[in-house]
C-alpha cells in the first residue's frame, strides 16, 4: 500500500521484498529521499512494537491546548456535560469566532487517534458559523478531557507476527 500526501509518502505491506521493489521503482522515477522506518507522518507520531503500531498525536494535542490559552490545568474525565443541549440562540456571540473554528478544526484532526472524541467534536462543529458562549464552554470541556487523555495512543495491532507489516516513510523532495 502506498499512501501519498503532497510530498510525503508511506509505503507499507507484509511483503518486504515487494516494498523494496516498489521503493526502487520510485527512486528510478522520482527524486526521493528514504527516511527509513516510519516515525512521524502528518503530525502523527508512530512507534512500532511487537503488538503493532502506536499512533499518537500527543505533541499536536499539547499544541492545541496551548493555542487555546487554557490557563488552568483542570482535567475532566468526561468530554461533554451529560444531557447538554446546545443550540444556535443561547448565550452571547463569541468575540473571537476564528479561535473557536481553529480549535474545532484541530479537534477534528485529533479524532484520527482519539475516535472517542468523534461525537462531541461533531456536536461543537455544528456551531462554527456562529459560535456562542455555551459552545465555547463545551469546547473547553473537550480540551480539558483531551488534556486528561493526552498520552492515550491508538494501537493498530497485528494479530499474528507473520501479518506484521513493515512501514517506511519516503519524502519526495522535488516536484
Amino acid at each position: 500500500m502506498l499512501l501519498l500526501y503532497v510530498d510525503d509518502m508511506i509505503i507499507t505491506g507484509s511483503d518486504s521484498s515487494a516494498i523494496y521493489k516498489a521503493k526502487q521503482h520510485l527512486f528510478r522515477t522520482f527524486e526521493m529521499k528514504d527516511l527509513g522506518p516510519l516515525r512521524y507522518f502528518l503530525g502523527i507520531e508512530v512507534a512500532s512494537s511487537s503488538k503493532g503500531y502506536f499512533l499518537s498525536l500527543a505533541k499536536y494535542a499539547n499544541e492545541v491546548i496551548h493555542r487555546a490559552s487554557l490557563t488552568d490545568i483542570k482535567i475532566s474525565d468526561i468530554h461533554i456535560e451529560l444531557n447538554v443541549k446546545l443550540n444556535t440562540t443561547d448565550g452571547v456571540l463569541l468575540d473571537n469566532p476564528t479561535l473557536y473554528r481553529e480549535l474545532v478544526d484541530c479537534l477534528v484532526y485529533r479524532t484520527v487517534t482519539h475516535p472517542d472524541l468523534a461525537y462531541v467534536v461533531h456536536v461543537v462543529s455544528q456551531f462554527v458559523s456562529v459560535p456562542r458562549s455555551p459552545h465555547w464552554a463545551a469546547l473547553v470541556r473537550i480540551l480539558h478531557y483531551l488534556l486528561s487523555t493526552i498520552f492515550q495512543d491508538l494501537l493498530s495491532s497485528s494479530t499474528l507476527e507473520e501479518q506484521k507489516t513493515d512501514c517506511y516513510c519516503a519524502f519526495h523532495c522535488q516536484g
